[in-house]
């Protein structure tokens, strides 16, 4: 079971990035349905709808929900009453608007403000840094940002022997400025 284990977590670095249709991403794009999907990685994970709402901290309503659509979009497998991940991390392609990616990520940053207000020091991290540039290295800014997203995930994921909690890297970078105000 170990060695089965072990071969999963390897073809999941290989595959680590899958690109989803920005219309499945819309029926998915709570922020649950993509921690439902990690979360089946966890030690200890319990298909139960009930254990996974506490868990996440919605209701067993939403989670059988979400499951649900999950395995409609073939993201998701249920065999034998246990859930699995069908593969690696997904993302939408980069740089696409949508109000569904809006939504997303403001419920991501709602997260990250409860977790900085009840969880403590030692159990995350946040930090900022305020810095001026040259717009015109905007790009270059997001290829680095993202690198460094990907291989953090992938050395973090791939360093644990075991997987016992479930965490959420977030990153942002924008422009502090008004529109309109230019230096």
């Amino acid at each position: 079971r170990e060695g089965a284990r072990l071969r999963l977590q390897r073809w999941r670095l290989e595959t680590r990035t899958n690109q989803i249709h920005v219309d499945a991403f819309r029926a998915i794009s709570d922020w649950y349905h993509f921690a439902i999907l990690e979360l089946t990685n966890v030690d200890g994970f319990q298909s139960d709808p009930k254990w996974i709402g506490r868990y996440l901290g919605i209701s067993e309503f939403e989670v059988q929900l979400a499951c649900d659509r999950l395995i409609r979009l073939g993201l998701l497998k249920s065999e034998n009453g246990h859930l699995y991940t069908t593969h690696g991390q997904d993302n939408v392609p980069d740089d696409i608007p949508s109000e569904s990616k809006r939504n997303f990520h403001t419920q991501i940053l709602s997260r990250a403000r409860e977790a900085y207000v009840l969880q403590q020091p030692e159990e995350r991290e946040f930090g900022a840094e305020i810095i001026s540039i040259d717009r015109g290295q905007i790009q270059e800014a997001k290829k680095a940002l993202r690198d460094f997203q990907h291989k953090f995930c992938r050395k973090m994921e791939g360093e644990a022997a075991r997987k016992d909690g479930l965490y959420c890297l977030s990153l942002q970078f924008f422009d502090l400025g008004h529109k309109g105000v230019n230096p």
